[in-house]
């Protein structure tokens, strides 16, 4: 018994392992289906994607049943523990169907406990439904889109028959040369019959383009010779047997069926109306479709009831689509889908504005959503996308859209046009710290007309468990040079809620010479703890050594920082740059960290004092908030803040005030502008607020 129990584990064991393998070959092979289900395609690649499309078809088989269909080096030592599948098929022994059959036999001797057979049926229940299913869906998907393409070298494609004998067909139009331009059905249903290499695996490097050049003309003597003759026994008997009302459709067979049937009548109706009604239409045309319209033509074909919220979003506002989704949660693939179909469709009007925010997205729904991103029509119009704080079935997953917005030569999406007409992107609230931050220059570089950039929180603080000092400086390399890369050309960006070490010089690459924001936000910025006392920080390189910070044209800033060095090297821009003259700054809100109140801290508070003085002298500011920071409580009845008005106290008048909270307030104002001035500290004197305000 006990022998029985350790042969069926170790069985058990093996097939979980198989399955894991296969899923992750399962699910590129998809994706490389669902790249290359491309409109426009001769009939031969037509029928190359077809065959591929078996192949992956053998996949999931083998997944879910174990039969292997193609030549392969592995021996399998494992019996065939089910009895479903094809007669006389090679089994593997390691599949899904195998480990239930496994879990029968467990269960019906008692040869394990009860929590650990439940433990192990959870499991496979989560990869036979959640897993493997949801890739099954994927490939039916596919091949739904597949036939849904158009092509100007054929007419239309037909799918028949059941696993393992599908077959399609690829029909010219009507009064060409041939009728049929090509057919493909499985040549391969086991090792000995297989023509396939060993192991071979096609979708590696699988790739079809739209339009082949070399493609000829159909009517062409070679093309037509190859061609195979239309004859009227090329009915497939399974045609026959559901025309005489004998063989019973599948699922998809049946909505596509009834699609079909709305759509012959929907076509008779539009010719039964009279030729008068559609006179108003200029050139006898007939007005383009509308989103609205053909998600209603959808429902209708599926016999399902308009979404209100998805009715409202499709409404056009100013001639074009804004498309809202930020308050959905979560997302369905059915509705991504829906989409996906109507933005695909030429002629609607422009997508200016997808917001996708807090979104929450399961495997099947996050598929649908890159999907989306592929839309043609969407990419070439959209102006404002949102991605901010979605969440995605796994890490990686972002950095995955982020290759399908990048347009770039030497990636594998580079069919997809790029974003030409993006000018703002929220990527906020989405870690970037891994995957992404490899991505972001090359995503940056592509999009040429980008003004507004939003990459608030995406860069926490490093986990040294979770990320080696390699891969941190790797990012820290990659951020460098994508904001050093849009720092000219950009006019709004939100960096704020990161952690930016001294030594990666990101805030060296966004305030370089040159650069063009006119709005900056970099509130809560943070860096390592060290770094934030007033002791000197262990920094691997100067920051002094660097070029001065250039705030030449921004109009707005927003920053705080718990770092003593970017304090200092603010407020010292800051200062340079109001003396200079040329300074366009119309609203500041800074929080600077002044250290303990000696040593540096001194030196800090009469920078502090200075950047009073140069905001006096400069007299333009609508708006300013200065907060400062003490790492120590002071016994003195003054705070340490208050060091910065003894620099100007010779010009202002000074009047010290108590406040109810136990702080104190102090108020001067220069005699020579409008302006007063408001020290505010609390009670432990470790916080002081500068309120600058017009005294009109």
């Amino acid at each position: 018994m006990r022998g029985e129990s350790q042969r069926l584990s170790a069985h058990l064991k093996a097939a979980y392992a198989e399955i894991e393998r296969l899923r992750i070959v399962y699910s590129h092979a998809i994706e490389q289906l669902e790249v290359y289900a491309l409109s426009n395609l001769s009939p031969q690649s037509a029928a190359q994607w077809y065959e591929m499309y078996l192949r992956v078809v053998d996949l999931g088989v083998q997944i879910r049943r174990g039969e292997i269909r193609h030549r392969t080096t592995q021996r399998f030592k494992y019996p065939c523990m089910h009895k479903t599948g094809t007669k006389g098929a090679v089994h593997s022994g390691l599949s899904i169907d195998d480990g239930n059959g496994i879990f029968q036999l467990i269960e019906n001797g008692n040869l394990v406990k009860e929590s650990w057979l439940e433990k192990w049926f959870g499991k496979m229940d989560i990869l036979d439904r959640d897993v493997i299913g949801l890739l099954d869906k994927r490939v039916t998907r596919c091949l739904e889109d597949f036939r849904r393409q158009r092509s100007v070298f054929y007419d239309r494609l037909e799918t028949t028959g059941k696993d393992p004998h599908e077959k399609m067909v690829v029909f010219g139009a009507p009064g060409a040369a041939s009728l049929i331009l090509a057919k493909v059905t499985r040549t391969c249903f086991g090792p000995k019959n297989c023509s396939c290499k060993e192991d071979a695996a096609p979708w590696e490097d699988f790739c079809l383009k739209s339009g082949d050049p070399h493609v000829q003309k159909l009517s062409s003597p070679e093309v037509a010779g190859t061609a195979v003759t239309a004859q009227v026994n090329d009915v497939g008997i399974m045609d026959i047997k559901r025309q005489m009302g004998f063989e019973e459709l599948s699922r998809e067979e049946k909505r596509e069926d009834t699609a079909a049937l709305a759509r012959d009548a929907a076509e008779l109706a539009r010719r039964r109306i009279p030729r008068r009604q559609n006179s108003a239409v200029a050139g006898g045309q007939s007005a383009p479709p509308s989103a609205r319209s053909i998600y209603q033509k959808k429902c209708e074909e599926n016999g399902s009831k308009p979404k209100r919220h998805l009715t409202v979003m499709l409404a056009v506002k100013k001639g074009s689509h804004y498309l809202n989704l930020s308050d959905i949660g979560f997302h369905s693939a059915d509705d991504l889908q829906i989409l996906v179909d109507i933005f695909s469709t030429t002629g609607l009007p422009p997508v200016k504005e997808l917001d996708m925010s807090n979104g929450f997205f399961n495997a099947e729904a996050f598929q649908m959503l890159c999907q989306l991103l592929r839309v043609t029509p969407l990419r070439q119009s959209i102006e404002r996308l949102s991605l901010r704080s979605i969440a995605v079935p796994a890490r990686a997953d972002f950095a995955t859209l982020m290759q399908i917005l990048t347009s770039e030569p030497s990636s594998s999406f580079n069919s997809l046009p790029a974003l030409g007409n993006l000018k703002t992107l929220d990527l906020s609230f989405n870690t970037l710290s891994f995957e992404g931050g490899a991505q972001l220059q090359p995503l940056l570089s592509s999009l040429q007309r980008l003004e507004d950039l939003s990459l608030e929180s995406c860069f926490p603080e490093p986990v040294l468990s979770f990320e080696s000092s390699i891969d941190r400086k790797a990012t820290e390399e990659s951020v460098r040079g994508a904001l050093a890369g849009v720092s000219n050309r950009l006019e709004r960006l939100n960096f704020g809620l990161n952690y930016a070490a001294i030594e990666s010089r990101w805030l060296d690459a966004l305030f370089a010479p040159g650069n063009t924001f006119q709005k900056l936000d970099l509130y809560g910025m943070s860096s390592s703890s060290t770094e934030s006392s007033g002791t000197p920080e262990p920094m691997g390189v100067d920051w002094q050594a660097g070029e001065a910070w250039d705030l030449q044209q921004v109009e707005t800033l927003k920053s705080s920082s718990s770092c003593v060095v970017y304090s200092e090297k603010l407020l010292g821009a800051l200062c340079a740059e109001l003396q200079s003259g040329f300074a366009q700054l119309k609203h500041l809100d800074i929080e600077v960290n002044i250290g303990s109140g000696h040593g540096s801290g001194n030196q800090m508070d009469k920078k502090v004092g200075d950047a009073i003085m140069r905001i006096a002298d400069y007299g333009v500011l609508r708006s300013c908030r200065i907060g400062c920071y003490t790492r120590s409580v002071i016994s003195d009845a003054v705070p340490s803040a208050s060091h910065a008005s003894r620099d100007i106290v010779g010009c202002c008048r000074f009047k010290d005030e108590k406040d109810d909270s136990g702080g104190r307030d102090y108020l001067w104002w220069s005699s020579s502008t409008k302006f007063q001035f408001v020290l505010s500290s609390n009670a432990n004197n470790s916080r002081t607020h500068i309120r600058i305000s017009r005294r009109d």
